[in-house]
């Protein structure tokens, strides 16, 4: 079995470079990270190095080197929430994944063989998917996890060592320096007390020689990396929902500076769909605030619908953009994580075959729920409304407007969406059958008014009573008449004998 173990020994100073904003600015300053509880550097970029800065250094040390020296505390839950979206992200290429806390990622590639066709052509597929990741990395190949996760710590960064021939692998094991074993320090000084510099001249010792000079745990240690002994490898399982969290390390006061952040985080989204050939619905944006003593709560969630159920990441960076223009931040941007839950299975919708051929169109036409989803987010479900029809004779009745709530994606709500959108096909021809004896004006007032002027009458009467379950009753004696300016009008009266205008005829 051959096993490849990926280190990123720098996650959270790679972080820093999420956007293009941060990458400017930081590969000129110097920076550091520093673990707070032994108060030592642990990460560094190329200007900290430049400067004279080593790992384990103090951070005394490492400030006295340069005036410009930026300095942040090492986050381990920052840390594991970026080994769990690389995780995720590497589901897409390899099936066998195994988080390495706090910042390897084990994968088990003979499985992939037959995927890929041998070893270079799974190695072909890690190079592409480890390029677009734009993170510091090192891994090796092994017949073990153990073997593996020794031999890619002690590479230089950006370097990988694949191979499957067993003779290979024992020479990189056994000329790797015993510093790299996942070991006590304590263990390590006494290795050096017996004159052991590397792992070949250990895993060489007879093991009754070992067992008097050191414990069981690192015995069995010991035994895990020479392969005798199984190691125990908790695999990944995919999660179903999509959950993407980027700390920005520098403050936004504006939402139209969110845009590279969000085209990568939405990138990662878009693969995650493609992936499981599914469509996203809704996704929730949240906005991490900085804390200030009148907010209550230093989070801001922003909920983008769409209506047809969307994979592309432009259009829901258009989506997103288009909201983010009505939000008004009370406190700078520190994070953003997005979370999308509400997903459906991908679907052919079938457009009009000559739609864009007869109308030379450049770009694709929208659909009905496309448009919907566009409207909403740019002016609010609340403002967004459709004509509606219903089942009635009275002129009050029949015609509507009602509101397209696009915010409730769930199948049922979307459904009612799209019978929204295409009722008035149905609904108008059922009104049409019922009311064909009688003749309707193209334009109807409001509400009626008082008739005024002197009509002559051409047609009726026509009688329209109101439902008798309603507490007022209505009864009108509806006539086409013609007014002195040559206007048809629909005009009726009522049992009182007075006249109203209710219409014109187009």
């Amino acid at each position: 079995m051959l096993w490849f173990y990926l280190d990123f020994p720098q996650l959270q100073l790679d972080s820093l470079m999420a956007s293009d904003i941060a990458q400017t600015a930081s590969m000129a300053t110097p920076i550091i990270i520093v673990d707070g509880q032994y108060n030592r550097v642990v990460q560094a970029n190329k200007a900290a190095i430049d400067c004279g800065v080593c790992l384990g250094f103090g951070l005394g040390r490492a400030i006295s080197l340069s005036n410009q020296m930026q300095v942040h505390n090492y986050n381990s839950k920052l840390t594991q929430k970026l080994l769990a979206q690389i995780t995720q992200s590497a589901y897409s290429v390899i099936a066998d994944i195994a988080p390495m806390p706090p910042q390897g990622l084990l994968l088990r590639l003979s499985p992939m063989f037959a995927l890929y066709g041998d070893l270079n052509g799974t190695a072909k597929q890690l190079k592409h998917w480890l390029n677009n990741l734009q993170l510091t990395y090192r891994g090796a190949c092994a017949l073990n996890p153990i073997a593996a996760q020794v031999i890619a710590q002690s590479l230089p960064i950006n370097t990988l060592r694949i191979s499957d021939d067993p003779h290979v692998i024992h020479d990189w094991l056994s000329n790797t320096s015993i510093n790299y074993l996942d070991v006590a320090d304590k263990i390590i000084e006494q290795l050096r007390a017996i004159g052991m510099h590397d792992i070949g001249q250990l895993v060489s010792l007879p093991a009754a020689q070992l067992s008097t000079r050191f414990d069981s745990e690192f015995l069995s240690y010991l035994n895990k990396l020479k392969g005798d002994v199984p190691a125990l490898i908790d695999f990944y399982l995919p999660q179903t929902p999509f959950h993407y969290y980027c700390e920005l390390h520098y403050e936004l006061h504006t939402t139209t500076r969110l845009a590279p952040i969000l085209q990568k985080i939405l990138a990662e989204l878009s693969r995650y769909l493609r992936s499981r050939d599914k469509l996203a619905l809704s996704v929730a944006l949240t906005l991490h605030l900085r804390e200030k003593a009148n907010l209550k709560e230093p989070l801001l969630s922003v909920t983008i619908s769409s209506a047809q159920g969307e994979q592309s990441a432009s259009t829901w960076l258009n989506l997103i953009s288009l909201q983010l223009e009505r939000v008004e931040l009370p406190a700078p941007i520190i994070a953003i994580s997005l979370d999308c839950c509400d997903v459906i299975a991908n679907r052919t919708i079938s457009d009009d075959i000559l739609s864009q051929a007869s109308h030379n169109a450049s770009r694709k036409r929208l659909s009905k729920a496309q448009l919907v989803s566009l409207l909403h987010a740019k002016l609010g479900s609340e403002h967004v409304i459709a004509p509606s029809y219903h089942n009635s004779h009275l002129p009050e009745v029949i015609n509507g407007i009602t509101a397209i709530n696009g915010l409730n994606t769930s199948p049922q709500a979307k459904a009612s969406v799209e019978n929204q959108l295409t009722a008035p096909t149905q609904d108008n021809s059922q009104i049409n059958d019922k009311l064909r004896a009688g003749l309707r004006p193209s334009y109807l007032l409001e509400k009626p008014q008082p008739l005024t002027m002197p009509v002559s009458i051409f047609h009726g009467p026509e009688r329209l009573s109101g439902h008798w379950w309603q507490k007022h009753t209505i009864t009108r004696d509806y006539y086409i008449a013609r007014n002195e300016q040559l206007q048809w009008c629909w005009v009726f009266q009522i049992p009182a004998g007075q006249w109203f205008l209710h219409g014109y005829f187009g």
